[in-house]
């Protein structure tokens, strides 16, 4: 074990405990001491995660318990989080989508406002991050989501080797015939396109680690979106692999890369 004052540790101490053997199965036991009374309580697993997080022992005395999807080794983490969830449980995969959900919202906002008939999403096949959106925009519109795979990484990047935003593009087709698109062009902007009007560009930006994680901890409550997002990854229909049907971005598929 080692204590942590000043430097890094700013206003805090830092306590960095490496359990093995018996106490290593009582982990709650030796942190509930260290802990101030009447604090609010986080966790956080940074990679692998059990399968219900607020029945283990550090999660039954977490108000907020946060996991990674995109970290864990379990190529379907995302969907164990939809299993296990219970209020209080949040996942980075969720929090790397708000800069992203921002520009949608914006989108939503412009004329004309006609009724969303279907939508499209597109982005790397393997990237929780798609499929918890996919899951949002099918539980708030009451539809069926179309997901497909670019073929991209994990971690897609642009043209400079830079980490972009996780979902590729998204396009809502309208009952006045008109569509609306988001495409990511590179890891700063990203172009709308809104019915026969000419696209226009946005900013747009991937959260580190260390952001998605302040992001977390701004609100403590339970995150009531994020649940209703892994309720709707029952909703999403995975179609395969299709690169988004853009001007402005295009990718080539890849062999031997399977519909989940």
């Amino acid at each position: 074990a080692e204590l942590r004052v000043g430097g890094d540790a700013g206003a805090a101490e830092i306590v960095v405990m490496h359990m093995s053997g018996e106490i290593g199965q009582h982990h709650s036991s030796v942190v509930t001491p260290l802990l101030l009374p009447d604090t609010p309580v986080v966790a956080w697993w940074p990679s692998e995660a059990p399968q219900v997080p607020a029945a283990t022992p550090i999660g039954r005395i977490a108000q907020r318990r946060i996991t990674d999807s995109l970290c864990d080794p379990n190529s379907n983490a995302i969907y164990t989080r939809r299993t296990g969830y219970t209020p209080g449980d949040s996942d980075l995969s969720w929090s790397r989508l708000t800069n992203w959900r921002g520009v949608l919202a914006s989108a939503f906002d412009l004329p004309p406002h006609s009724p969303v008939t279907s939508v499209s999403i597109y982005g790397p096949q393997d990237s929780p991050s798609v499929e918890v959106a996919a899951g949002w925009l099918a539980d708030r519109l009451g539809l069926p989501v179309n997901r497909y795979s670019t073929g991209e990484k994990k971690i897609p990047v642009d043209e400079k080797g830079r980490a972009k935003p996780p979902v590729t593009s998204v396009a809502f087709e309208r009952e006045n015939g008109q569509t609306l698109r988001i495409d990511i062009e590179s890891a700063t902007t990203a172009s709308v396109t809104n019915g026969e009007k000419p696209p226009f560009k946005v900013a747009v930006s991937r959260p580190t680690r260390s952001e998605c994680l302040a992001e977390e901890l701004r609100h403590l409550d339970h995150d009531t979106a994020y649940g209703r997002a892994l309720r709707g990854l029952s909703q999403i229909h995975t179609v395969g692999m299709q690169p988004p049907t853009s001007t402005t971005t295009s990718f080539a598929n890849e062999p031997g890369v399977s519909d989940k």
